[in-house]
C-alpha cells in the first residue's frame, strides 16, 4: 500500500506547523473515520485560535465525546449552538453526549426540537431510534423511522434502520428489500453513514459488513471504524484473529476507547483474563466514562466470581455496573437480565425476585426464547404464579410449530419427564425439517427411557458435528463393545475448534484420561464456581478414589457457593451446618444418587441451548 490521505495530512502539519487549515483538515479527516488521537489534538489546536467557529468546536465536540469526555463535549456543544443554534449536526452530537450520560429523556427533548426542524438527518434519526428503543417506547420509534425514511428516502442509513425494524417484527420480505435497497444506496454515502450502516448490519448479518466494509476500505483504507466493525465481524468465528488485528488497530489509535473496548470482548472470548485485565485498566484510563467499562465488569464477574465478588466492595462495584448498563437502556431486556444475573449472584435474593417480576411484566421481551427463559428464572425463584403467567403468555405467542417444541421441552424438562419429551421431540420432527441440536435432544430423551430409535437420532446429530450428541453415541458404542469407533468419536469432538472445557472434560472421561479430565474441571470451577454440572462430573470422577476424595471436591463445591457471608451468623454453627451440608452431597455421591442430576443438567444444558441459540460443535 502507498501512503494514504492521513499520512499526507499528518506530513502537511510536520511541514507547516503554524499553518492551521492543515491541522483542521487533519482534525477532520480523523474525526470522520473515529481516529480519536489525531482529532483531538488537531482540533484543540484549531480551537484555541479560532474559540468562535462553530464548525471547529463542533468536529472538536465529536471528538470528545468519542474519546468518553462527556462533560467536555457537552460544553464545547452548548458553546458552539450558542453561535450557530439551528445547526442540526450540533443539536444532534449534543443529544447523543446526553444519551451517552444516560440521561435518555433529556436527550430525547433536544430530538424533538431537531425533528421539528428537519426529519431526514441520518445521523439523528438513528440516534434518536436508538433512544426511544432503550426506553421501550417503541411505537414512537417506528413513527421516527417511517418519517426519516419519507423525508430522506436516498438515505442508506434510514432505508436499513427501517429494514431491521420489519425484520425485528417478522417482516422478512420487506425488512430484506430495504436493507438491500440501502446498501446499494451507501456507495452515494460519506463515510460516516456508511460506518454507521455497517454497525447497525453488524446486529443481524456479519457477512455483508465484511463484504461492503472490506469494499469500502479499498478506498478508504485509513478508516479505522470501518477496519473495526469489519474485525468484529470476523471474531464471531474467530476471536484469536479477531484479538491479534484488533491490537494491530490499537496502535494506529492508542486511546480509542472503541477498539479498547471491542478488543476486551474479543480477549473475553478467547479466555485470555490477564489480557482482558490489562485492556481493562487501559480503557478505564483513557476513557473512565465509558459505559463499556460497566459492560466489561460485569462479564468478568460472571466468568470469575470467585475473583471478581470476593468482597463487598467488589460486589457493590459488580451492581454498580449492571445498575449503570440498566440506566442506559432501561427498557432493553439484556440489560434487565444483566442486572438480574448480578442481584442473583450476589444473593439479593428479593431484590432479584422483584426484578424478575418487573421483566415478566414490564419489558417488552423479544421472542419467545426470552420469554421462556424468564419463565425459568421466575420458577427457580419460587414465583411459581409468576411462571406460569408467563408460560402461559409465551404460549400465546406462539408463531411456529419450534415455538411449540420450545414450550414442551421446557415444561417437561423441569418435571423430568423424558417420555413427554420424546413424544414432542418426535411429533416436530415428522412435521418439519429438524436441525441437528433437537436430533441431539431426542436421542438422549430416548436413551434415558431405552428407546430403540436412540442410537439412529444421535446419529444423524453426531454426523452434523453436534458434541453433545457424539459424547453420547460414544458412551453407547463402548458399553456394545465398540470400543475403537467410541474413541474415534471422542476424538473428534477433543480435536474441535473451540472446545468448551466442560465438554472437553467429558471426553477425556470417556477416554478414561481421568485425571486429565480432573485438571481441566479443577481450572474451570476455579473461574465458574456456580457451574453445578462443572461439581457434579468432578464428583463423579473423585468417587472412583474413594469417600475422602469426594468429601475434599464436596467441601470446596459447599465452600465456592458461600460466597457472602451473613451478618450475626454464628461461625461455629455456619461450620457445624456446612459440614453437615458436606456429608449430606458425599453420601449421595457415594450411593450413586448424583448420577440421576447429571442426567438432568446434561439435558438443560441442551435445552437451554435451544433458548440461547448457542450450540456448540455445529459449524
Amino acid at each position: 500500500m502507498g501512503v494514504t490521505r492521513l499520512q499526507d495530512l499528518i506530513k502537511a502539519t510536520q511541514e507547516d506547523p503554524e499553518n492551521l487549515d492543515k491541522w483542521f483538515d487533519l482534525g477532520k479527516f480523523s474525526a470522520d473515520r473515529f481516529i480519536v488521537g489525531n482529532c483531538e489534538e488537531a482540533l484543540t489546536k484549531v480551537a484555541a485560535a479560532r474559540p468562535d467557529d462553530p464548525e471547529v468546536l463542533g468536529i472538536l465536540a465529536k471528538a470528545l465525546n468519542r474519546r468518553r469526555k462527556l462533560a467536555e463535549s457537552e460544553k464545547v456543544y452548548l458553546r458552539a449552538l450558542e453561535i450557530d443554534p439551528n445547526n442540526i449536526e450540533l443539536l444532534t452530537g449534543l443529544a447523543v453526549v446526553y444519551g451517552n450520560q444516560g440521561e435518555l429523556e433529556k436527550a430525547v427533548s433536544w430530538f424533538e426540537k431537531i425533528f421539528a426542524k428537519e426529519k431526514g438527518y441520518p445521523w439523528a434519526v438513528l440516534a434518536y431510534s436508538s433512544t426511544l428503543d432503550s426506553l421501550g417506547r417503541n411505537d414512537e420509534q417506528m413513527k421516527v423511522l417511517k418519517e426519516g425514511l419519507k423525508s430522506n428516502p436516498e438515505s442508506g442509513l434510514i432505508q436499513i434502520l427501517n429494514g431491521r425494524e420489519y425484520l425485528r417484527v417478522g417482516n422478512q420480505s420487506l425488512g430484506k428489500e430495504l436493507v438491500e435497497k440501502g446498501i446499494k444506496l451507501l456507495d452515494k454515502a460519506d463515510c460516516e453513514e456508511k460506518s454507521r450502516s455497517l454497525r447497525i448490519l453488524m446486529e443481524f448479518d456479519s457477512d455483508q459488513v465484511i463484504k461492503h466494509g472490506n469494499r469500502f476500505l479499498e478506498k478508504d483504507p485509513d478508516n479505522i471504524e470501518i477496519q473495526l466493525f469489519v474485525t468484529i465481524a470476523r471474531s464471531k468465528t474467530d476471536p484469536k484473529t479477531a484479538s491479534v488485528d484488533l491490537k494491530k488497530l490499537l496502535e494506529k489509535d492508542p486511546n480509542n476507547p472503541r477498539i479498547l473496548g471491542m478488543l476486551s470482548a474479543a480477549l473475553l472470548q478467547t479466555g485470555d483474563i490477564a489480557a482482558v485485565m490489562e485492556y481493562k485498566q487501559r480503557l478505564e484510563s483513557a476513557a473512565p466514562e465509558d459505559a463499556f467499562n460497566s459492560m466489561v465488569n460485569m462479564v468478568l464477574a460472571q466468568k470469575l466470581p470467585s475473583r471478581h465478588l470476593d468482597s463487598e466492595e467488589a460486589r457493590d462495584q459488580y451492581l454498580e455496573s449492571a445498575r449503570t448498563f440498566l440506566k442506559r437502556a432501561p427498557a432493553d431486556p439484556h440489560a434487565n437480565m444483566m442486572y438480574l444475573q448480578a442481584l442473583v449472584t450476589c444473593n439479593l435474593i428479593d431484590e432479584a425476585k422483584e426484578q424478575a417480576i418487573k421483566i415478566a411484566k414490564e419489558i417488552k421481551l423479544e421472542g419467545l426464547q426470552q420469554k421462556l427463559a424468564i419463565a425459568v428464572i421466575l420458577r427457580i425463584l419460587g414465583l411459581e404464579n409468576e411462571a406460569q403467567a408467563l408460560y402461559q403468555k409465551a404460549g400465546e405467542s406462539i408463531d411456529s410449530p419450534y415455538g411449540g417444541l420450545l414450550i414442551q421441552l421446557v415444561q417437561h424438562l423441569e418435571r423430568d419427564d423424558y417420555a413427554e419429551m420424546v413424544d414432542a421431540c418426535s411429533d416436530y420432527i415428522r412435521q418439519q425439517q429438524a436441525t441437528p441440536d433437537i436430533y441431539a435432544i431426542l436421542g438422549r430423551v430416548q436413551n434415558y427411557t431405552e428407546h430403540k430409535d436412540a442410537r439412529m437420532n444421535l446419529q444423524i446429530a453426531a454426523e452434523a458435528g453436534n458434541h453433545d450428541a457424539m459424547i453420547l453415541l460414544s458412551n453407547i458404542l463402548s458399553k456394545e463393545g465398540e470400543e475403537r469407533k467410541a474413541n474415534e468419536l471422542l476424538q473428534q469432538v477433543l480435536d474441535s475448534k473451540n472446545i468448551q472445557s466442560i465438554t472437553r472434560a467429558r471426553s477425556l472421561i470417556g477416554l478414561k484420561k481421568f485425571d486429565e479430565a480432573s485438571d481441566i474441571l479443577t481450572e474451570f470451577l476455579r473461574e465458574k464456581p456456580g457451574s453445578q454440572l462443572g461439581w457434579s462430573l468432578l464428583l463423579l470422577i473423585k468417587r472412583r478414589e474413594g469417600t475422602d476424595a469426594v468429601k475434599r471436591v464436596a467441601r470446596d463445591m459447599v465452600e465456592s457457593k458461600i460466597q457472602i457471608k451473613l451478618e450475626g451468623f454464628d461461625e461455629i454453627y455456619q461450620k457445624l451446618e456446612t459440614d453437615k451440608i458436606i456429608d449430606k452431597l458425599t453420601n449421595e455421591v457415594v450411593v450413586g444418587a448424583i448420577g440421576g442430576q447429571v442426567k438432568h443438567l446434561l439435558l438443560e444444558q441442551q435445552v437451554m441451548a435451544l433458548l440461547t441459540g448457542e450450540i456448540e460443535g455445529e459449524e
